[in-house]
């Protein structure tokens, strides 16, 4: 009987690694290790929605394909504020209609709308959120001009390349132009040049990965 019950549990271990089985309450979790039902992935641990922060906050309330999403009976639900941060489901994250009971993103557009569209890049509809589709919805967001994260690099907005830094402000503005490891340098007096302090203050020269005159 005991051998049976060990071949037993060995072989759930074996299914549970190649299909992948349902966590419960406070185990770890991930978008390929999902929580069991009534659960959402909450800072990679299974918890329930109605009581986390996000609850609180966003009113995502509501446990939907191992997230926390707002409940919704229709549209206009997701166009009023949820949550003590006031969140408004449609203008910040794309999720403009109720589907089985949430606010969901139901095409592109709807995220093209959303703030985290412009701020973030998530602009492509997938599986009722806005991720990073491609580099496209990176190019056009504050991320990419601020920051120079203009590539998409796993669902993200990433730092990944020289263009990725010719495309930012700190390129025009102070010749921050080169890709060195996680940031954008002055690494050549040909960075400097074009750059607009070079033109105003003579900050022409590359010394130091940044323009000086």
């Amino acid at each position: 009987m005991q051998v049976f019950r060990v071949v037993f549990v060995i072989m759930g271990w074996v299914v549970c690694m190649v299909v992948g089985c349902s966590r419960s309450e406070g185990q770890a979790c991930s978008e390929s290790k999902a929580c069991a039902q009534g659960l959402a992935c909450i800072n990679d641990r299974c918890a329930k929605c109605e009581t986390s922060d996000r609850c609180r906050v966003y009113g995502s309330c509501k446990s939907v394909a191992n997230r926390c999403e707002v409940a919704a009976q229709n549209e206009a639900d997701c166009s009023k504020q949820h949550g003590s941060d006031k969140h408004v489901p449609c203008t910040q994250a794309g999720k403009c209609g109720a589907v089985d009971g949430v606010c969901s993103a139901r095409s592109d557009e709807d995220c093209s709308k959303s703030t985290v569209c412009r701020s973030a890049g998530a602009c492509t509809a997938r599986k009722g959120i806005c991720i990073v589709g491609d580099d496209e919805d990176c190019k056009d967001s504050d991320v990419c001009r601020q920051l120079a994260h203009c590539s998409n690099k796993e669902g993200r907005c990433a730092l990944v390349s020289d263009a990725d830094c010719l495309a930012s402000q700190g390129c025009k503005g102070v010749g921050l132009c080169t890709k060195r490891e996680s940031r954008c340098i002055a690494s050549k007096d040909d960075d400097c040049k074009p750059s607009a302090m070079c033109k105003t203050h003579g900050t022409c020269r590359a010394q130091g990965g940044r323009c000086v005159q």
